[in-house]
């Protein structure tokens, strides 16, 4: 799995273009083993310690973590591949799901732990991207481009880095001359 996130713009005609995007991981192969192999004796040392029952809660523990860490934080929402498809009038994305220009409310990238605002014209409406907490590894790979449309926010690509965010918009708005 690569750690590296990656996009490419296919340009078919008739001023469309299909935006392909692959997130940046958090875990490389290196560091999986790693962290892996700290949690083994994690829960060697637990079960030492403690017998079944702390081997037991520290599992627990452990899974917990695990779950918070690469499911529920914020650095991870919207890392996924995404493809989606930009002409003049719409954005549709690899779902099916269409957004007429005229839906579209505001176009902006964003990263985890919001901490300071940076306002981008050139936008439906106002674009507005936030970069606080993106000093980290984690953090750096965590840029998201999404839009406002039909009354919700709308992932269009996620784990990528900040050139690449500004890139992927940049695609969108002179598609969409915005």
């Amino acid at each position: 799995m690569s750690i590296n996130a990656s996009y490419t713009v296919d340009r078919p005609g008739n001023g469309q273009i299909q935006i392909n995007t692959r997130p940046g991981w958090v875990l490389g192969p290196v560091t999986a083993v790693i962290q892996t192999g700290a949690i083994i004796f994690l829960l060697a040392v637990l079960a030492s310690i403690g017998g079944l029952e702390g081997f037991l809660w520290g599992a627990a523990f452990v899974a917990a973590f695990c779950l918070y860490a690469f499911k529920f934080a914020a650095w991870n929402k919207g890392r996924k591949a995404c493809s989606f498809a930009v002409d003049p009038q719409r954005i549709v994305l690899a779902s099916g799901e269409t957004f007429d220009r005229s839906d579209i409310t505001s176009l902006y990238m964003i990263a985890p732990k919001q901490n300071r605002t940076m306002v981008h014209s050139g936008t439906f409406g106002i674009g507005v991207s936030s970069s606080g907490g993106v000093g980290g590894t984690v953090a750096s790979r965590s840029w998201r481009v999404e839009i406002e449309a039909k009354g919700r926010t709308h992932t269009l690509a996620g784990g990528l880095t900040e050139p690449m965010a500004r890139a992927v918009m940049n695609e969108i708005g002179k598609v969409m001359a915005v």
